[in-house]
């Protein structure tokens, strides 16, 4: 049996062979330089363009998500371009937020998303089912 933590990576091993064109980008956040190439993709925990900018990553996300009181919550596939968060969206998926979410219960339905849609949408990019 794979402990909870390898599925994701289980499931990014299976992805065809072109998908090795694309650079693959988590947490982005903590990159100094940004590359203009636009041959990175990156997965984001809210539905972008809210939530996003320089400095929105983590819980810090979720944490503003609530505090603004929004009904619905999401994960966002994007192109990676000079601005943070700015590329083409390539995915999105909403995600109903409840009454008596925190910022970690929040994150933790939205990390479930995030590897689900990232899987899904690289799939699509590798078998030429989605504008790269």
């Amino acid at each position: 049996m794979i402990h909870k933590k390898y599925k994701f990576a289980k499931k990014m091993i299976k992805l065809e062979e072109p998908i090795k064109k694309i650079i693959v980008q988590t947490g982005y956040a903590g990159y100094k330089q940004l590359v203009t190439e636009n041959k990175i993709v990156n997965v984001h925990p809210s539905l972008l363009p809210k939530f996003g900018g320089k400095g929105m990553y983590g819980i810090k996300i979720h944490e503003a998500v609530l505090a603004a009181g929004e009904k619905k919550t999401g994960v966002t596939i994007h192109k990676v371009q000079e601005e943070y968060d700015q590329g083409e969206i390539l995915a999105q998926v909403e995600i109903q937020i409840r009454e008596n979410d925190t910022p970690c219960s929040l994150r933790d339905r939205v990390l479930l998303v995030e590897h689900n849609l990232y899987v899904e949408t690289l799939r699509k990019i590798s078998l030429g089912n989605s504008k790269t």
